[in-house]
């Protein structure tokens, strides 16, 4: 085996490429692009049509995309030896438009001699974008320039870095705005 065993899987569409979902029971376990390369390479189960668990996971993925959410809520089922679970989980810790450096995550996993060990157990991750593993970087990267690897192409870290930032960027403005806007909508009492 070479990888993730699912048992079901569909295909959507992205601003990066085909995506392959797949699920095992009622949990995602792979998210895979069709023309990736590399390891940690799924075994293809049956194409179905989305529905259920998989539905969920396009729609969540479609409104990631289209900047409309910064989490995903789907239930994930990820195997792998208990040193790739142990970064993945810390992994799963570095919120949506943060940035991490693989040292940093190292120190988080109470390894900092390991960053290279961290860095294999990243390029492993058998769920890219719902555990974000575009969002390490390399040290003394600015998050635009120099931003290392990624199992799906340094293409596809670089548009979800910049996704990210950018719809962080404009959920900020909104809040500020909307806040704004209701400060200037309300009646101020002054006793």
């Amino acid at each position: 085996m070479s990888g993730s065993i699912y048992y079901r899987h569909t295909v959507m569409s992205s601003p990066i490429g085909q995506i392959l979902i797949g699920a095992r029971d009622d949990a995602i376990n792979c998210i895979w692009f069709t023309d990736q390369t590399g390891e940690p390479r799924p075994e293809i189960g049956d194409l179905v049509a989305p529905s259920g668990i998989l539905e969920e996971a396009v729609q969540q993925l479609d409104q990631y995309f289209g900047g409309d959410t910064a989490e995903f809520e789907l239930p994930m089922w990820i195997e792998g030896t208990p040193w790739q679970e142990r970064v993945w989980k810390e992994l799963s810790r570095v919120t949506y438009g943060e940035t991490i450096t693989y040292a940093q995550l190292a120190e988080r996993v109470e390894s900092l001699k390991h960053a290279r060990a961290v860095g294999t157990a990243v390029a492993k991750n058998p769920l890219p974008i719902l555990i974000g593993c575009h969002r390490v970087l390399p040290a003394g990267s600015d998050g635009v320039r120099d931003i290392g690897n990624f199992s799906s192409g340094a293409d596809r870290k670089a548009y979800l870095l910049n996704l990210e930032r950018e719809s962080a960027a404009g959920q900020e403005r909104r809040v500020r705005e909307a806040l704004k806007e209701a400060a200037e909508d309300t009646e101020w009492l002054i006793f």
